[in-house]
């Protein structure tokens, strides 16, 4: 039976037969114009309908071809969309735990997670991310959580359940949030694709156990000396590890000393801070700024990051204080700017400014400065506004009877009184304890007349200004060919094509402060050769030949130096091997050398050069010609 005729057979069955046979008898008959029936005998033109309709059945196919492919790939994507994006998750993931917390306090997360597939799932493995300043607890331990931590488990059997904990100790600032992040990765049976369920949740610090404050007047006088006491505190139950205080002073203020000490710039070290702890940190400077400015401080504890210089804060607080208005007001200050250092052999010219803060004009007015310190040459005081000096108080006086200015001076007004010294040029050291010399510069005024609505107000003020003394730095040297150190050879005047050597010395003498990150640097001229020879044999010098730098690297040089006991001193050997073109020239045998350092006390830099060496050696005993080279 024909292929068809099966496909009938099938379609009909037994009731449908007799329809069958009413179909097969039925003829059709497709009715076409004589004029468009073929013959395969006629000649070209005639058969002109055949190429045409296999043109088109062929664009037909093809176009049937293309939808049937776009139908499939269009039926694969939604396949896969359907199977990979919509498809139910084989497991369920939870993070547990309170949401709002305190900052550092003990908190044990809860993951439980559940497969609820009907396969085993297989290489499962869980991750954890936790925000930044999270500390994990573990077997009596506590250390700083990773980025991110991985945990790899066993297979999951089909309705499987487990839980993993992890007890934290998050730190922030008050409303700071954080995110917990977890991922399940796994594998069904008999699937080569991995898929993953997440999880997250949100914390925030509702509240940081940490408490800081003041004790800071009010009021302060305008450069007053004062202490501030800065408490801190802790209502945890759990202790706070690593911990610092980080104090941020305003302009104006002068740190002067502090206990305990600065562990660095502005920044204390307090360590652990127990449940219940406290400590105190004692800071003493004084203020300056305009009458009636607010001066703030700030501080915050947390963790300082020693090695990056960062701050993490976990409490921050701040207090203010103000400039008082002081009726009658003097200070006294150096004319150059707001500098506090200066330096022997220097022209000091000092200001001693009064104003007059009240409503009322206030007469006969007197003000008195006295200046101290040993480094003074008083024999050159020069004072102006017909000051005069008075001897038994060694004190400068200005008054009404010498100056017109202090007669009245009325509501708001204010002038300048001003006189100028030196300072010697080599500070008097005679033992060690003269060392770290400063120069104090004290003022008092006051009114004798005072009007009736001030009957009872102080008119009176004093201040204090301290400027520190730079250490006097000698730096020497000179360039010998007779030299009891080292022993030279080679012809004196150097001559063309023969070697001469040279001793070369560097000498340091420091007064009363001691230098930190001293250093001396030169460089030697491309034809003069490092014999590398010095003394002391232990000296730490060195010399890069690519450079043709000579670099002394001293570090710490103390006061006194040179000056109650022997200088700090070395010496080195180079050759020079004169060419023709060097006749009748001295050559050079080292560059410029400069010493660099910072002085301890007053912070200042420190630098000195010395001059290049030539084969011209005017402070040897012996060779002391023009080192002009012979042919």
């Amino acid at each position: 039976m024909a292929k068809l005729e099966e496909l009938e057979e099938e379609l009909y069955r037994e009731e449908g037969k007799e329809e069958l046979e009413k179909r097969r008898q039925k003829k059709i008959f497709l009715s076409l114009p004589s004029s468009r029936l073929p013959h395969a005998w006629s000649g070209d033109n005639a058969g002109e309908p055949y190429p045409r309709m296999a043109i088109m059945r062929g664009r037909a196919a093809k176009i049937l071809l293309g939808i049937f492919l776009t139908l499939v790939v269009t039926a694969g994507a939604l396949f896969l969309f359907l199977y990979f994006g919509s498809r139910p998750q084989e497991v369920s993931l939870r993070i547990e735990a309170r949401e709002e917390i305190e900052s550092g306090e003990t908190l044990t997360i809860s993951i439980p997670y559940k497969n609820i597939s009907r396969a085993p799932l297989r290489d499962v493995e869980l991750a954890i991310i936790f925000p930044p300043n999270t500390r994990i607890k573990e077997g009596g331990t506590e250390y700083e959580a990773p980025l991110r931590i991985t945990k790899l488990i066993s297979d999951l059997a089909p309705g499987e359940e487990r839980l993993e904990e992890i007890t934290v100790r998050m730190f922030g600032r008050e409303k700071e949030e954080g995110r917990v992040d977890a991922e399940l990765g796994y594998r069904p049976e008999n699937v080569g694709a991995r898929f993953t369920a997440a999880a997250s949740k949100m914390f925030r610090i509702v509240r940081v156990p940490l408490g800081i404050t003041w004790e800071i007047p009010d009021t302060l006088a305008q450069g007053q000396d004062v202490d501030l006491l800065v408490r801190y505190s802790s209502n945890s139950r759990d202790t706070f590890s690593d911990l610092a205080l980080r104090i941020d002073f305003p302009p104006g203020f002068t740190f002067k000393e502090s206990s305990p000490k600065q562990s660095d710039n502005g920044i204390w070290n307090i360590g652990d801070l127990g449940a219940g702890g406290s400590g105190v940190i004692t800071i003493r400077g004084s203020v300056t700024g305009d009458e009636g400015e607010i001066k703030t401080f700030r501080s915050g504890i947390g963790v300082y990051h020693y090695d990056s210089k960062s701050w993490t804060p976990y409490y921050d607080s701040f207090t203010e204080t103000k400039i008082a208005v002081t009726p009658l007001f003097v200070r006294g200050q150096l004319e150059r700017s707001q500098e506090t250092a200066v330096s022997p052999g220097d022209q000091l010219r000092f200001t001693i400014h009064y104003q007059n803060n009240t409503l009322f004009p206030l007469k006969d007015v007197s003000v008195r400065t006295k200046i101290e310190g040993t480094i003074l040459e008083l024999k050159t005081m020069t004072i102006g506004q017909g000051g005069v000096f008075d001897f038994p108080t060694r004190s400068i006086v200005w008054g009404p009877a010498n100056f017109e200015g202090l007669r009245e001076v009325p509501p708001g007004g204010s002038g300048d009184l001003s006189f100028s010294l030196t300072t010697q040029e080599t500070p008097p050291v005679k033992s060690a304890a003269d060392r770290e010399l400063v120069i104090l510069l004290t003022s008092h005024i006051e009114a004798s007349g005072i009007p009736q609505e001030l009957i009872g107000t102080n008119l009176t003020h004093d201040d204090l200004a301290e400027f520190k003394v730079n250490s006097k730095v000698i730096f020497d040297g000179k360039a010998l060919y007779t030299s009891s150190a080292l022993k030279n050879s080679g012809p004196v005047p150097p001559r063309v094509g023969q070697k001469t050597t040279y001793a070369v010395l560097w000498e340091i003498r420091n007064f009363t402060n001691d230098l930190k990150n001293a250093e001396v640097v030169a460089t030697l001229p491309p034809n003069v050769k490092w014999e590398g020879v010095f003394v002391p044999t232990d000296a730490p010098i060195s010399y890069n030949e690519s450079s043709g730098e000579v670099r002394w690297k001293i570090g710490t040089i103390r006061a006194g130096r040179g000056v109650l006991d022997p200088a700090l001193t070395v010496a080195f050997r180079v050759a020079v091997v004169p060419s023709e073109v060097d006749v009748g020239n001295a050559m050079t045998l080292i560059n410029q050398a400069t010493l660099s350092a910072e002085d301890s006390f007053t912070d200042s830099a420190v630098e000195k050069t010395l001059p290049a060496f030539i084969t011209h050696t005017p402070d040897d005993p012996v060779y002391n010609e023009s080192g002009r080279v012979l042919p």
